[in-house]
Formats: structure tokens, C-alpha cells, sequence
């Protein structure tokens, strides 16, 4: 596989003894795995959100999405950032901004306080996430090693996904949603202090200062591009809000990337898209993170509203995803070793594929839910660990937090395409199927098209003989289009998978060692 020539060396940072090593490899996981459950603790928290502070319709969205929005906009920035200035210090801000953005949420819970909360939770996570991967890479010179540790990283990286409705399940049906953000606290503090003792301090200071206007640019236009997305898939894309901040974002990035063409020290390294095996890599790590989140997503309604489960049962509905994601974990430093990236890479975006058919495969449901989480599971772990490996490896490790930071824009890109297009697909196909029974009034109606959530809310303060037929029919059009949604995205998955065996080359994950 071919790399980026290496124009400027960084010393590793210094890890003297493997048990050393292993150390850092823990803090830098769980420091990854609160980052990334925060981003999905939320999915089974929001119900009771909703009952607590009544947040209108677009708070709720932005208390869901600000979020990732604020994440993806400074990752690139953030990357940069800790190459130059040192990526251990950049991780202790974050961590610090982390612990105080969710003692906010906690200490005044309104909903607008909560969308600001949620905002400062990514400025954090943007601080932490690069920071995580370029420590690892600068610190496991090894290949072996560092293949191990990828495959580690890549299963955290999964498994906070999945673990996040989890744990917000069992937070809010133990106590209530403000749990969700206090439980933040201290996990955050706990690796504050780790990382403080452990992690070595590591950078590559830039040639030139950093370039302020492309700052500005990367910000913006991801914003753009992600809220553009958001709004287009909700609301069409003839609004300012919608297909204005679309276009926006687009030519924003495209002058980003212009203008990191003319610098010679660029927050993006443009010339990396030009190798296959890592644009393919990162086009894969956004169509499995899409599909992760927003079955995580949709799951968790399916549990919670249509079938009718606590938040704890519901989250505990996600455990077999995590089983696999372990099992997954535990095998692929030997599965990198020994077999090829194609082989790796389109097995597992296929089992993401086979994953989405499950539901509409006859028999009992829970046990086809179950093993569709499971297959889901497996593929997810396999795939993402197989892309951060092609990644990382095909950069010089001066470079490792914009390449870090590039693929984790990718990931935040993913989770919002997934929640935005996948949920807004299936919103809609909800609307066109539900066939409300006789007598249902006009505004309770117009109410439960809007969402299941709604309409078994609806059906709640109606009299019983018009409420429970009208939540069987919203029950009933939510599985159609769950279903619908899952098997046309199935089989485009599937398709990617068969685009990246035939694409990529035969190649083993090359991981050079450190100069």
C-alpha cells in the first residue's frame, strides 16, 4: 500500500516499557469511549427530556445535534492545533471543557441551557478525539503493535456507540435524564487524572502559524454542510436553513480545500485523497458509522415506544451488538495481520449490508432484532478498525492529528447522515402509512403524523376507544417504514461492499515503524 513520503520526521513520544504502553492504550480508550457514548446517550435520555422540560420541536433538535455539529466543525482545527502544540495538553483542555459542559446541564436544566451544554460537550470532544489516535499512533512505533492498538481503538470507538443507549437507559430509568450528563463527570476526571500520569506529551510544531482563515473555513462549511443535511431531510431544500446552508457549506469547503493547496504548512493534507486505499477507507468509515447510529436510533424508538419497554430494557435490547463488538475487538490485531484490506474492509461493510436485511426476514421479532444487532455488531467492528488502520498508516507521524482529525469529521459526518437521512426517511414513509381510524380528531392527527413518539402521546389523552386503535396504527405504519428504510439501505450497503472489494488493492494494512 502506498504512503505519503515522509518530508519531516517527529520523535515518538517516549513509552519505555510495553506495560507502559498498555497504560496508554487504556486512558487513550476510555477517554475515546466517553467521547463517543456521549454522542448516543442521549437516544434513550430524550424521551424523558421531552416529558421534564417540554423543549419545542427545534430545541429538541438542537439539543440532539448541536452536539455533533460543533464536533465536526473544529475537528479539523483541533487536529492541527494539538500537532503544533502538543496533543497531550490539547486532550487535558478537553477534558476540563467536558467535565464543566456537563455540570452546566446539570446545574441549570432548561432547554436552552442544554443546547449550550451539548455545544460545549463537543467543543471538548473535539479536543479529545484527534488527540486519542495521534497519541497512539505516535506512541506504538511497532507495527505489530500499533495494529493492535488501532483494532482496540477502532472497538472502543464502536462500542461507546452502542453503549450509550445503553447506559442511558439504565441512568434514566434509576434516577432520571439528568444522570445521562452527570455520569460524564466522573469518567471525565477519572481520565484527567490517568492521562495526566500516564500519557506522554508528543507534537510537530507547524512551520507557520496557523492559518486563520482556513480555521474559519473548515468551521463553517462543515457546519454548513452537516445543518444543511439535517434541514434538507426535514423541511426540502428550498429553505435558507436548509439547502442555503447546504450550498454554503459545499463552497466554503471547496475554497478549505483551495486554499490548503497554496500553504506550505496545511491543516489537511489534500494530497492523501489522491491515494486510494484511504479515501475508499474513509468512504467506508462514513457509511458504517451512518448505519451504526441510526439503527442505534431507530432501535431505541422501536423498543421504547412501539413495543413498549423502559429505557433500561430497551437499551439492554442493544447488548448483542456489543457482545459481537467485543468478540470483534479481541480478534482483529490477528485478522489484520492475516488477511488482506479488501478482504477485511468489504466483509465487513457487507455484514453491515446483511445486518439491515434481517428485519424483513419472517419469524419472531425479537430474536430477528437480536441477530441483526449481533451481525451488525461484527461488521462494524471489523470495518472501522480495518479503515483506522489504512488511515493511519498512510501517513508520516507528523501528520497523525489531521489525519485523525479528517477521519473523525468523516465519523461525525456519518452520524449525522444517519440519524438526518436514514430517521427523516423513515418519518416520512411513517407519515404516508399511517391510516388513522374513524373518529380520530383533526388536530390529534395532524400531531401523531408527526412522529410515533407523538402520536402515542396523542393517543394517551384521548378517550380509549379512539386512542388505542390510533396507537396501533401509528405502531404498525413505524414498523413498515423501520423495516422499508432498513432493507433499501441494506442493499445499497451491500453494493458499497462489492465498490470496495473490487476497488481496493490486495494489499496487507501496512504499518511502517516510526523514525
Amino acid at each position: 500500500m502506498k504512503r505519503l513520503p515522509q518530508t519531516r520526521t517527529s520523535a515518538p513520544a517516549p513509552c519505555p516499557d510495553q506495560a507502559h504502553r498498555t497504560r496508554v492504550l487504556f486512558v487513550l480508550s476510555l477517554c475515546l469511549l466517553m467521547v463517543v457514548m456521549d454522542a448516543t446517550i442521549l437516544h434513550t435520555a430524550m424521551p424523558s427530556i421531552i416529558d421534564d422540560l417540554q423543549p419545542t420541536s427545534i430545541a429538541q433538535l438542537w439539543i440532539v445535534n448541536a452536539y455533533a455539529l460543533v464536533l465536526a466543525g473544529l475537528l479539523i482545527t483541533t487536529g492541527a492545533v494539538g500537532d503544533r502544540t502538543g496533543r497531550k495538553r490539547l486532550l487535558l483542555m478537553g477534558l476540563g471543557v467536558f467535565t464543566g459542559a456537563s455540570l452546566l446541564a446539570v446545574a441549570v436544566p432548561t432547554p436552552g441551557v442544554l443546547v449550550l451544554s451539548r455545544a460545549l460537550l463537543g467543543v471538548g470532544g473535539a479536543m479529545i478525539m484527534p488527540s486519542t489516535l495521534s497519541i497512539l499512533r505516535n506512541v506504538f512505533t511497532d507495527p505489530a503493535e500499533r495494529a493492535r492498538a488501532i483494532a482496540v481503538w477502532g472497538m472502543m470507538a464502536a462500542l461507546g456507540g452502542a453503549l450509550g443507549p445503553v447506559l442511558g437507559g439504565a441512568l434514566v430509568q434509576w434516577s432520571n435524564w439528568r444522570s445521562a450528563f452527570l455520569v460524564n463527570v466522573p469518567i471525565a476526571l477519572a481520565c484527567l487524572a490517568l492521562s495526566w500520569r500516564v500519557l506522554p506529551e508528543s507534537s510537530a510544531p507547524g512551520t507557520a502559524r496557523l492559518d486563520l482563515p482556513s480555521v474559519a473555513l473548515s468551521f463553517i462549511g462543515m457546519v454548513g454542510v452537516i445543518q444543511g443535511i439535517k434541514a434538507t431531510t426535514k423541511d426540502g431544500p428550498l429553505t435558507y436553513a436548509s439547502g442555503g446552508a447546504l450550498v454554503l457549506g459545499v463552497v466554503l469547503l471547496a475554497a478549505f480545500v483551495r486554499r490548503q493547496r497554496t500553504l506550505d504548512d496545511p491543516l489537511v493534507d489534500t494530497s492523501l485523497f489522491r491515494l486510494r486505499p484511504f479515501t475508499l477507507a474513509l468512504l467506508a468509515y462514513l457509511v458504517v458509522t451512518a448505519v451504526l447510529n441510526a439503527i442505534l436510533y431507530l432501535s431505541s424508538q422501536w423498543f421504547q415506544i412501539v413495543r413498549g419497554m423502559p429505557p433500561l430494557t430497551a437499551g439492554l435490547r442493544l447488548l448483542p451488538a456489543m457482545v459481537t463488538m467485543i468478540v470483534a475487538g479481541v480478534v482483529m490485531p490477528y485478522l489484520l495481520r492475516s488477511l488482506t484490506t479488501r478482504v477485511l474492509l468489504g466483509a465487513g461493510v457487507g455484514l453491515v449490508g446483511l445486518s439491515l436485511l434481517a428485519p424483513a426476514v419472517p419469524g419472531d421479532e425479537m430474536t430477528t432484532v437480536a441477530v441483526s444487532l449481533a451481525v451488525l455488531g461484527l461488521g462494524v467492528t471489523v470495518a472501522m478498525s480495518t479503515c483506522v488502520a489504512v488511515i493511519m498508516s498512510a501517513v508520516p507521524p507528523e501528520r497523525a492529528g489531521r489525519a485523525a482529525a479528517v477521519q473523525e469529521s468523516f465519523l461525525e459526518l456519518g452520524n449525522v447522515l444517519g440519524i438526518s437521512v436514514l430517521g427523516s426517511i423513515t418519518a416520512l414513509l411513517y407519515r404516508h402509512r399511517l391510516v388513522p381510524p374513524p373518529g380520530t380528531p383533526g388536530q390529534a392527527l395532524d400531531a401523531a403524523r408527526d412522529s410515533v413518539g407523538e402520536a402515542a402521546g396523542v393517543a394517551e389523552r384521548l378517550p380509549e376507544e379512539v386512542g388505542r386503535p390510533l396507537a396501533q396504527a401509528a405502531n404498525q405504519a413505524f414498523d413498515s417504514a423501520f423495516v422499508t428504510t432498513m432493507t433499501v439501505t441494506g442493499v445499497l450497503v451491500l453494493l458499497a461492499a462489492c465498490a470496495v472489494w473490487m476497488l481496493l488493492p490486495r494489499d496487507k494494512v501496512e504499518a511502517a515503524p516510526v523514525h
